[in-house]
Order: structure tokens, then sequence, then C-alpha cells
């Protein structure tokens, strides 16, 4: 008692006292003990973690795939030239480009070792398709990403069976981007594609059939009738078919566009319906989207 009696007695009344306030978690700094290399992170979801959600700027991202005794996993890498490419907010400096080229030799190196998931492989190729496109001053980088998106499609071959039909759209989007594809490694994904089609969403739809129209080019009903075209024919027609099966349901204008074109574009003789369909789809968009420009309008308007 003795020992407790200088401590004053709380007050019953919870109306005097304030209520207590809750601990703001401090964002884990970057690098932090890891930089030390006291530490080493051994789970790839926590470098994942780094990468993607600590990193917020390229110069961060690269920050962490440098810490000293990082052992990075195809996933980690995968998640590098994603965030790298959609974290680029200008073009790499020389020194960056250099970092970046470092990053990029390391994931060929994996690639050369051992067996990448089918995820991994889409969100890499998906990075590294984008970071090519917007790179082509740098003729180092984009020689070493043409490397590695080559290799990435060589191991997509081996296990396309386990390609979900968003990595794959991924996949055939990368290809057609960067312009670096083989026939085998296309018409692997359209045999794939035209059978999961009523497992596509129409994002995934749009993306297929846009990349194909980019590789294959036009002409597609003229051209000599190889195994290429003839699995892009069935494709064509599989997702055609499965457009006008869901009435274009879910479709975004955008989406939709991209699809008509693609199948214009590459000459491909689509059935009546399809045409008719689409048709209805974009007359129903258009109004759609002059109503809402109306009712604005009569909104400024009452404003005034």
């Amino acid at each position: 008692k003795a020992l407790f009696a200088h401590v004053p007695r709380q007050q019953s009344s919870s109306s005097s006292s304030p209520p207590p306030q809750k601990k703001k978690r401090k964002k884990k700094e970057l690098g932090g003990k890891y930089s030390t290399g006291r530490e080493r992170i051994k789970q790839p979801k926590e470098i994942n973690y780094l990468l993607s959600r600590d990193a917020t700027t390229g110069e961060e991202i690269l920050a962490v795939c440098e810490l000293p005794k990082l052992q990075m996993a195809d996933s980690n890498y995968a998640t590098a030239l994603t965030w790298l490419a959609k974290r680029r907010r200008r073009k790499f400096d020389a020194v960056t480009a250099q970092r970046v080229v470092t990053v990029v030799e390391r994931a060929i190196t994996s690639l050369q070792g051992g067996k990448w998931s089918a995820r991994s492989l889409a969100n890499a190729a998906w990075g590294a398709a984008k970071l090519h496109r917007e790179e082509t001053s740098n003729a180092q980088l984009c020689l070493i990403l043409e490397n590695c998106l080559t290799l990435i499609g060589t191991s997509a071959l081996r296990v396309m069976p386990d390609f979900k039909p968003q990595e794959l759209a991924n996949l055939a989007w990368a290809l057609a981007t960067a312009g670096i594809w083989t026939e085998a490694l296309v018409e692997a994904i359209a045999i794939y594609g035209a059978n999961f089609v009523s497992e596509f969403r129409p994002q995934e739809m749009s993306n297929l059939l846009w990349s194909y129209a980019k590789i294959i080019g036009p002409n597609l009903s003229i051209q000599e009738e190889t195994s290429l075209t003839r699995s892009a024919k069935i494709l064509f027609a599989n997702v055609t078919h499965g457009c006008v099966k869901q009435n274009f349901k879910g479709f975004k204008p955008q989406e939709l566009a991209n699809i008509v074109w693609a199948v214009a574009t590459c000459g491909y003789e689509a059935r009546y319906d399809f045409w008719d369909t689409a048709a209805y789809k974009m007359t129903d968009n258009f109004i759609a989207e002059l109503n809402s420009m109306t009712e604005d309008t009569l909104n400024r308007e009452k404003k005034k």
C-alpha cells in the first residue's frame, strides 16, 4: 500500500478524461535493418511488399533490389519489373538505366537457372514490354529487355497449360507491344485461348484480339494457310462467338472498339450477327454517353 500511495486515483467520470488515442503505425523505412546485412529477408512475400508497397518510386524499387544478401525469387523479379514500369515518371538517366539493366540481367540469370511460374512470366513480360516501349532511345536497355522477353517466351511454352486467362492476355499483349514472338508461342496462346474463351473477361478478350491483330497483320483470310493462321482463325471465331453470346455484356466502349478494330484490321470474316450486335451495342453506348453529357449540361445551366 505504501508503495503505491503516491499514485493518484483515476477519476471515474469518463467525460473529464480525453479518449485514448490510437498510436499511429510508423511506415517502415526502406532498407532499414535489411540494408545493414545483419538480417536476411527470406520470404518472397516480404520482398514483394517492399517492392510494391514501401517503395513508391523507381529509385526506391532499385534500392530494394540492391539490398545486400537479398535472394530474389521469380515472383520478386516479376514484381520489380512490373512496378518499375508503373512507377516510371520520366525517362531514365544513364545511371538509373544501368541499374535497371543490372536488375534485368539478374532476372535473365534466374530464368536460365530455374522454372518460373506462369503468373511470374506474364507479369515480368508486361513490365519488360512497357519499359521497352517507353525507353526506345536507350539501346543497351532495349537489347537486354528483348533478351529477357525472348527467354520469357521460351519458358512460357513449357508451362502454357498453367496460364490463367488474364495471364495469357498479358503475355500476348507484351509480345505484340515489343514485337518479340515466335510462331510456336503465338500458336500455343491462340490454341489455349480459344479453348477457354468462356472464362475470359471483356478486357482480356479485347487485349487478346488486339494483340493478334498487331502480330498477324492484315489480310488474315487470304494469307497462306499455316498452323499459325489456322489457330488464329479459331481464336477469332471463338472470341467473336463468345461476344455475341454474351451480347457484349460488361464491355466498356474502349474494349468493344478494340475487338471491332482487331477483326476489321485482320480481315477476319466474322459472322453477320457479330457486326449487328456490335453495332447495336455501340449505338447504346453512344446514346448513354450523349444522355450523360446532356444531363451534365443541364445541371451546369441550373447552377448558373
